[in-house]
């Protein structure tokens, strides 16, 4: 089987496959992409389909040119994007709620499905998706959030059926305290595994605990979402310490590994002393005290 390394991207071949399924060539015939087409005249068509889907209502077609714009993200190379592929994702993007919980959940599922039907869902694609748009403009950020999580529960087998922000306690409880295989019982796809894993943890850090998050905040999201439990911390602190003193062996060194570990516990280490951990038992309430609000947020419970 072959390592996520070694499906790197997508390719145009996808893109037109994607546009002949979806309903969009049927609306838009300039939408067909013929061979020998450079992505500069491609990103031109979608931006004029862009400027009329702006002005129509049309949620479906909307959710399908975002799908097709993550694909040309991919085909394009998400690291270094040129300025006309910025200008359509934020283009595509401001036709569509980013920020609503359950809206975000429809758009990344849909993604996720679309990609899906292409074999090009891959955990790599997923995470150079991720890092891409959020690179590219913030409003992408739940979005991104979503698909780190989605990678994550790829690799550690956990039930996720809803697309949307979760707890670290949900993370630490999937690591447990110590890893399940050392490194010299990985074969090469569990090692890529984990070193996507890695990744897309430390995003999840960084962009949850450690940015600034007071817009999405501002908006309804829980606070629970941007901070973490001492017990979690000290968990995912014992785990990653496993990993790197199983990754420093002389016998098995792993440098990618090894760096993303140490980056792991750098961000945790600033986690414990710049963010306010969350109560770890809930204090009794006075009797007597009306009900608390109901938790909009509980709807998107798995």
């Amino acid at each position: 089987m072959r390592c996520e390394s070694m499906k790197k991207f997508c390719y145009f071949g996808l893109l037109r496959n994607f546009l002949k399924s979806s309903s969009l060539i049927e609306k838009y015939p300039d939408l067909v992409i013929p061979h020998g087409m450079m992505i500069d005249e491609i990103l031109t068509r979608f931006e004029y389909l862009y400027s009329i889907e702006r002005l129509v209502c049309d949620q479906q077609s909307r959710r399908y040119l975002l799908v097709g714009t993550c694909i040309i993200l991919l085909i394009n190379g998400p690291i270094l994007a040129r300025t006309s592929m910025c200008s359509l994702v934020k283009n595509v993007l401001s036709l569509l709620d980013c920020k609503n919980p359950m809206s975000v959940h429809i758009l990344v599922e849909f993604l996720l499905e679309e990609l899906a039907k292409l074999k090009a869902d891959s955990k790599w694609n997923l995470l150079n998706l991720s890092e891409g748009l959020v690179r590219i403009t913030k409003v992408a950020m739940p979005i991104s959030i979503c698909l780190l999580w989605a990678i994550v529960g790829r690799v550690l087998k956990m039930e996720i059926t809803m697309h949307r922000y979760r707890e670290f306690e949900e993370l630490a409880l999937s690591l447990g305290w110590k890893p399940q295989y050392s490194l010299c019982q990985m074969n090469a796809e569990q090692r890529e595994d984990l070193d996507l894993m890695l990744r897309s943890i430390n995003h999840l850090i960084k962009f949850l605990l450690l940015d600034n998050n007071d817009e999405l905040q501002e908006f309804g999201y829980p606070n629970h979402f941007f901070q973490m439990r001492g017990i979690d911390l000290k968990s995912m602190v014992t785990w990653a310490t496993f990993i790197k003193t199983d990754v420093s062996a002389p016998f098995k060194r792993n440098a990618k590994i090894c760096s993303r570990i140490r980056e792991m516990l750098g961000m945790l280490e600033r986690v414990k002393s710049e963010v306010a951990m969350l109560p770890e038992i809930e204090e009794e309430k006075p009797k007597g005290f009306p009900p608390l609000p109901v938790d909009t947020f509980s709807a998107l419970d798995d």
